[in-house]
């Protein structure tokens, strides 16, 4: 067998730069075109992919979540006659698996379940506001609580674009693995995802992954391919694990770039005509900001390393590099500054450039082990962060020292009792527990942590503060009911969260701390029914609570829900698999939060109540070897009953639009 360097150099420069086929050849310059046009996709899914593999599984209750495959017998599966690599031969692994000294294998997903999702919102189960477009800024309706209890920057727009190490792929493919997904979007919104893994030999993988997601702006576009919002994001990946398996490492190299053009919404959009026009006819609609723009960007080094002395015992080493750095211009020439959007000016009154680093520096040391079904692990942790703002004129550092532990008991895959503790020393902390069964979730959280940097200190040229608040303690108590009868489920399920002390973005664009305890409760009901063999009816509706004390500081619409019904079948002797259907989404009429464009946070508003609205969509999605293609009319139902919807005040939702999407594997 050759050196590494010498196996690296067949794979990359043999099959990728010198393809000894016209096919190969004009593959590759067609993924070339996809990269340079900009027709990409947005990363990965934050939730694990599917596991149904083959076409007789489309109906399985579970295709959502991940699978773990059985062990094997060594030998190779033979996905096709020509070709013995294919989605069965390949597998990839996650970080956070490998911490905790589980050995899970997660397979990619191959099915149509959740395939045609390319926006964020559909990703999201449109939980979520943005501003009315592909790549814009997110505000998630139902937050998950803190993970960690330490400083976080408080830059969390863009976040759910971002992929986390956790999320990463790490894959054994055996032989060569490319996969693609391409969405061609109605009103110039594209985006493609090129992901490429290549076994240098059976213990050494590398791989790469490219990402472009990109808007143009749905109001008052002066050209085509007038960006509002631009994502590019790429990363190196590698893997490795000693003959003996008593060193593995996992690292990574990411850099993520997200551009947006700021349009503040629809100029006067209090008015009711201008709003209706805002809703019918956007591409003729004035922004209320010009020539103003964000970008946030991360930069991500990452390195995961084990040691094992004896069977059970193991050591690892976690090292982490995060910078996030947020910008904020306005264009003088346009004279945005004196228009009035803008109340405050601090700094220049000619001319806004904003900008915030927010680095950070992670080691991890730690002991893990486990048996066949009990895992455990205790760790020292030690984060470095530096903030550096051109506008305060100086470098504020801070030293973080945490000890944790966790500990799993798991019966198998769907059934296990886990636990996580972790504390920073002198000041906060967090307890997990989370029970997962087949008929049965539930889980605890309490976690005391610091509010946001961004909320405590920050001056631009338009928003400035500096405060002292106090710790945030939040609880969260969960449960959902899993009833199974043949092929339908019935899952009902309630969480009840306690905050104390929370702090959030009011109606003055100011940050406020709201002293007083509230709680938030959320109760629903998922139902999946399987009619007939061949149709199937997926609903989920959830209603909110929230204190009456705490109305004017934490805003959810009461009603929310998402149904889908589809009819799928296997046609032409199974070379074709087809999924047709609509699908709808439904929040009843509340006071949406606002965005503010100069630190891309969304904030409190009493100005206008957004209505009860559905988004329709109709879909036609069908497999055809390793390709699966989807169809899709969005929005369908506008203009039906209302002329459409503000889902952020001043910002209307992308109109009735044809998307086409497309993905497939290559395994040579």
């Amino acid at each position: 067998m050759g050196s590494i360097k010498d196996n690296f150099y067949r794979v990359v420069m043999h099959r990728w730069l010198f393809l000894p086929t016209v096919m190969r050849l004009g593959k590759f310059i067609f993924l070339l075109i996809l990269i340079f046009q900009g027709y990409d996709s947005y990363s990965q899914i934050r939730t694990p992919r599917g596991s149904g593999m083959g076409r007789d599984e489309y109906f399985d209750l579970n295709e959502d979540t991940v699978s773990v495959p059985e062990e094997d017998d060594g030998k190779l599966q033979l996905d096709s006659a020509k070709n013995p690599y294919g989605p069965f031969t390949l597998y990839y692994i996650k970080a956070e698996d490998v911490k905790n000294s589980k050995d899970i294998h997660y397979r990619i997903d191959t099915t149509l379940g959740n395939f045609g999702k390319f926006e964020m919102l559909e990703i999201m189960n449109y939980e979520a506001q943005n501003l009315g477009n592909m790549a814009t800024a997110i505000f998630e309706l139902y937050p998950e609580l803190p993970s960690t209890p330490g400083l976080r920057s408080g830059f969390t727009a863009y976040q759910p674009y971002i992929r986390t190490p956790y999320e990463q792929r790490f894959f054994n493919t055996k032989g060569p693995f490319t996969e693609v997904e391409v969405l061609f979007g109605g009103g110039n919104r594209n985006k493609v995802d090129i992901a490429f893994s290549r076994n240098v030999n059976e213990r050494f993988n590398l791989g790469f992954n490219l990402f472009r997601i990109a808007a143009d702006k749905n109001l008052g576009p002066v050209r085509r391919f007038d960006n509002q919002a631009v994502g590019i994001a790429y990363d190196i990946n590698a893997n490795f694990i000693n003959k003996d398996s008593t060193y593995s490492f996992m690292t990574r190299i990411f850099r993520h770039s997200h551009k947006v053009a700021e349009s503040g919404g629809v100029l006067n959009f209090l008015d009711g005509n201008t709003a209706l026009q805002g809703l019918n006819d956007q591409s003729s609609i004035s922004p209320a900001l010009q020539g103003a723009g964000s970008n946030y960007r991360v930069a991500n080094g990452y390195l995961l390393q084990t040691f094992r002395p004896t069977g059970i015992l193991r050591f690892y080493h976690e090292l982490e590099y995060n910078q996030e750095r947020n910008t904020f211009t306005v264009e003088p020439s346009d004279g945005n500054l004196a228009s009035g959007y803008f109340n405050d000016i601090y700094l220049d009154e000619e001319n806004t450039y904003d900008r915030v680093f927010f680095t950070t520096l992670k080691n991890e040391a730690g002991l893990t082990g486990g048996t066949n079904r009990i895992f455990y692990r205790a760790f020292f942790k030690h984060r470095y962060l530096k903030i550096d703002s051109e506008q305060i004129n100086g470098v504020a550092t801070r030293n973080e020292l945490f000890l944790g532990g966790y500990l799993s008991y798991d019966l198998n895959q769907r059934n296990k009792l886990s636990g996580t503790v972790e504390y920073l020393l002198g000041q906060t902390y967090n307890i997990d527990a989370l029970l997962e069964t087949d008929w049965i979730d539930a889980g605890f959280k309490r976690i005391t942590y610091k509010p946001d940097y961004i909320f405590q200190k920050y001056l631009g040229n338009h928003r400035g503060w500096e405060n002292n608040f106090d710790d945030v303690s939040a609880d969260k108590l969960y449960g959902k009911l899993k009833i199974k009868l043949g092929e339908q489920l019935i899952a009902p399920y309630v969480s009840v969260n306690n905050y104390n002390n929370y702090v959030y973005y009011s109606a003055d664009t100011l940050p406020a701390q709201f002293s007083e305890s509230f709680q938030v409760l959320n109760a629903g009901l998922s139902l999946q029914f399987r009619v007939f063999k061949n149709i199937g009816i997926d609903l989920d509706g959830k209603y909110s609570i929230v204190s009456d004390n705490a109305s004017e500081v934490y805003r959810v619409p009461d009603l929310f829900g998402n149904a889908s019904i589809f009819y799928q079948n296997s046609l032409f002797q199974g070379s074709l698999l087809l999924r047709t259907g609509f699908s709808a989404n439904y929040r009843s009429g509340f006071y949406a939060m606002a965005y503010d464009p100069a630190i891309q946070r969304y904030f409190i508003q009493n100005a206008y109540m957004s209505k009860d609205y559905i988004i329709a969509d109709f879909f036609v999605n069908f497999q055809v070897d390793r390709w699966r293609f989807s169809l899709k009319l969005k929005h369908f139902n506008q203009g039906f009953i209302n002329d459409g919807y503000y889902i952020t005040p001043a910002y209307p939702l992308q109109g009735r639009v044809f998307d086409f999407g497309v993905s497939w594997l290559f395994f040579d």
